[in-house]
């Protein structure tokens, strides 16, 4: 019997400890608790990682080192991070027990659970929303247009830093250029023209939804899509 007693204590020496329940406070980012998720409409909409070695302190890191954009951090399934400024698309507090795995990288904290997130908040209040801008001067936006690599809308391009652009930087360069036509798309680029050439034509708002490279508060066409302006 004290053989048998002397082994189960070295066994549950060596299993891992799993906490109940997580810190309120990690590196100074509040508990939020357990939030419901889903795989088509995610609870955190920013940017994302699977981290092998995943901690609560590594989701932090990695949604704080994003130049300041997030406020929410969120661990879900052991190794996923999400980060985001606000709990979306219907996610809701959930009970604590469905958030239930071990973080990959310590196994004494809980890392969400399969499409459920513990949340984490550093206390600074979200960002204002970016926003399309509608008028720079004398420049006044035309909406999100059409646009082809082989045919662009806007047949002059910039030799503008990608990493500076924004509406205004990009309207600047067209008009010092003697364009009457500018257009930002793809976050970093920036076109000029004199007309609309190729077929480009209005299309949904909602394809132009990339951030400006140098501005992340307003945004800057999209994939093949060209948040177009005028100069009147």
């Amino acid at each position: 019997m004290a053989l048998l007693t002397s082994f189960l204590v070295a066994l549950a020496a060596c299993l891992p400890v799993l906490h109940t329940a997580n810190a309120q406070s990690v590196d100074g980012w509040v508990s939020e608790g357990c939030y419901t998720d889903d795989e088509a409409i995610r609870t955190l909409i920013g940017p994302s990682s699977t981290i092998t070695s995943m901690t609560i302190e590594s989701c932090i890191e990695f949604c704080g080192d994003q130049d300041g954009l997030y406020v929410y951090a969120g661990v879900e399934d052991g190794q996923q991070c999400w980060c985001g400024n606000g709990i979306e698309n219907l996610g809701e507090p959930a009970a604590s027990s469905n958030c239930d795995m071990a973080c990959t990288g310590d196994s004494s904290e809980i890392c969400g659970g399969d499409y459920y997130m513990n949340i984490y908040w550093s206390r600074i209040p979200p960002p204002p929303p970016p926003v399309t801008v509608y008028q720079v001067g004398y420049w006044v936006s035309l909406g999100c247009y059409s646009d082809s690599p082989d045919a662009r809308t806007l047949t002059a391009g910039s030799d503008l830093e990608p990493d500076t652009i924004t509406v205004q930087s990009c309207t600047s360069y067209c008009y010092d250029n003697g364009y009457n036509y500018a257009g930002v798309e793809y976050s970093q680029q920036c076109f000029c023209g004199s007309a609309i050439e190729n077929g480009g034509v209005p299309i949904n708002l909602s394809n132009c939804d990339m951030l400006c490279a140098g501005n992340s508060s307003e945004f800057c066409g999209g994939d093949d899509s060209l948040d177009l302006y005028v100069f009147n």
